[in-house]
């Protein structure tokens, strides 16, 4: 990987993280279908500086590292605020079953850091970000629009993806476990 620090895919990351407090205030005001809009906008340039880095080779372990923890928080600031309007039915069991799985991974991240080993996503954990984005637009425009649609779509797609969340946990707590065996940690 390359040690470049300032590449156009690490900016995309940053620009994730920067509209976050823009997507907590868009919730807290009841504009869902512009906090919606934000969520797909960040999807999207997830999608992008994932495609940038590869097609003009500016990997990075920073990127590697920060294109999760991007995701993570953007789960964080949707489903924290989600569930702070009851009106939405957001269940406090989902957002803590998420953001438990996602603590844990990036702790195990960090673990393997240490020894040198970088983990990047993975194929169920990029599908359980879809399925993750997709679930919190749907509730989003469920503030603005109440519609069983929005609602009922929204909560399945995020069961769904807490399914693949632990799938992919196992995964990765199994690639943590050889890594750290194989070093003697």
């Amino acid at each position: 990987m390359r040690k470049r620090v300032v590449t156009v895919p690490n900016m995309i990351t940053a620009f994730r993280i920067m509209v976050l407090p823009l997507l907590a205030i868009l919730i807290v005001r009841g504009d869902g279908w512009s906090a919606g809009f934000v969520i797909i906008v960040a999807g999207l340039s997830d999608i992008l500086d994932g495609w940038w880095a590869r097609h003009y080779k500016q990997e990075s372990a920073l990127g590697t590292l920060m294109d999760p923890v991007a995701d993570k928080l953007m789960l964080c600031v949707g489903s924290v605020y989600l569930v702070a309007r009851p009106e939405q039915h957001f269940s406090a069991l989902v957002c803590t079953l998420l953001l438990s799985r996602e603590f844990f991974v990036t702790g195990l991240r960090a673990v393997l850091a240490t020894i040198g080993v970088v983990m990047g996503a993975g194929r169920i954990g990029k599908m359980k970000t879809l399925f993750q984005i997709s679930g919190l637009v749907g509730l989003m425009w469920a503030i603005s629009s109440p519609i069983p649609f929005f609602i009922i779509g929204g909560q399945t797609l995020l069961w769904i993806s807490v399914v693949l969340s632990y799938g992919s946990m196992a995964k990765y707590s199994w690639i943590a476990y050889r890594e750290l065996r194989a070093k003697q940690v």
